[in-house]
């Protein structure tokens, strides 16, 4: 009977009529205690238990139950704690965690692995994370938060901030998310921060074939091919790569002799991929670059723009091209959802999220 007491002090939700119903049974006899105990047991079937975290060392033990769900209580600081991701491909993540608006700090991983980050690779859930300052060196699927988010993953309203360097020496790697194939929604990557990888860097997700929306990245983004300023390559294999209202500041460079760059997306491929009311303004340097999209292979573009002045760059058929001056009057963001989503300064700012 206390175990399942403890166990009702510790959930996220209580029937409370139920509980009170068994706490007010007499304990004469046995049989009674048993009623009381079979009681409480009802009245938490199938409740969500909350497991707390408010230090390094319960962010640790995450990975002891990878079904679980948690709240986080406090800031946790992670100097000079070198990390281990926490879910394998073979063994992901599949509970939940709210990061509950408090921040996770310091960040650094150096490891010669694959799908790396804080999350190694999830198919749960994460909300209200913040990751401020991080260093990350690893080889492919490589992102701060998550290395690889499968397709019934979930990340909501997380961003990270600070001084922040993602180095990967391979494919996917990204701001937030290494390679993404589930729904990313109200998330940033911002601060000084750099993503550098060989291909498939993007400043928020390397790699998206899943859904991306209200989110944004204001970072500098390296890479020899598919470089973007928020994805990498929007690709399709079984789920859609998808971008809706969503933006992208910073510069993105194709270095040495690289190319597909993009003020959003550097590589956007097969036609069910869709890139819909989102924008580019930052400079685009490389070989077959675009102001918008590097390399349009297929796939749907609409309702999207950049800045033709601060990007440097003029092409056409793949973004619409627009005078920064234009950028910033709502007249030219033709169809916009400027009641539930966006707001504009006029004349003085690019569209910003409500």
């Amino acid at each position: 009977v206390k175990d399942a007491e403890a166990l009702l002090t510790a959930a996220d939700y209580v029937d409370y009529s139920a509980v009170t119903a068994a706490l007010a049974l007499a304990e004469t006899n046995d049989a009674e205690k048993m009623a009381k105990t079979i009681a409480i047991s009802d009245a938490i079937s199938g409740l969500e238990i909350i497991i707390l975290v408010s230090t390094a060392e319960d962010l640790n033990n995450v990975r002891n139950n990878l079904d679980g769900y948690y709240k986080q209580t406090a800031d946790i600081d992670l100097q000079d704690i070198p990390w281990t991701k926490i879910g394998e491909y073979s063994n992901n993540f599949r509970g939940s965690y709210n990061g509950n608006g408090f921040k996770i700090s310091n960040l650094s991983i150096a490891i010669d692995d694959h799908n790396v980050g804080l999350f190694g690779t999830i198919s749960g859930s994460i909300e209200n994370v913040t990751i401020e300052n991080a260093s990350i060196s690893a080889v492919s699927r490589v992102g701060a938060l998550v290395g690889r988010l499968m397709p019934s993953g979930i990340i909501k309203n997380s961003h990270l901030t600070g001084i922040v360097i993602i180095d990967g020496g391979s494919m996917c790697i990204g701001g937030l998310v290494g390679e993404s194939d589930g729904t990313i929604d109200e998330c940033s990557v911002s601060g000084d921060t750099i993503i550098v990888g060989t291909g498939d860097a993007g400043g928020l997700v390397g790699r998206n074939g899943g859904t991306i929306k209200k989110s944004f990245a204001t970072v500098e983004v390296e890479g020899v091919y598919g470089v973007g300023g928020l994805v990498g390559l929007n690709y399709s294999t079984g789920s859609h790569g998808t971008i809706i209202q969503s933006y992208a500041t910073g510069n993105t460079t194709a270095i040495d002799t690289g190319f597909w760059a993009g003020g959003l997306v550097g590589d956007n491929r097969y036609s069910d991929c869709l890139i819909s009311e989102s924008y580019a303004t930052g400079k685009v340097v490389g070989a077959s670059s675009g102001g918008l999209i590097g390399l349009l292979d297929n796939g749907v573009v609409e309702k999207s723009y950049y800045d033709q002045n601060t990007t440097q760059q003029s092409d056409i058929g793949k973004g619409i091209p627009k005078l920064t001056a234009e950028m910033m009057q709502q007249e030219t963001f033709s169809n916009w959802d400027f009641i539930d989503t966006w707001t504009i300064s006029q004349g003085v700012t690019y569209p910003t999220f409500r």
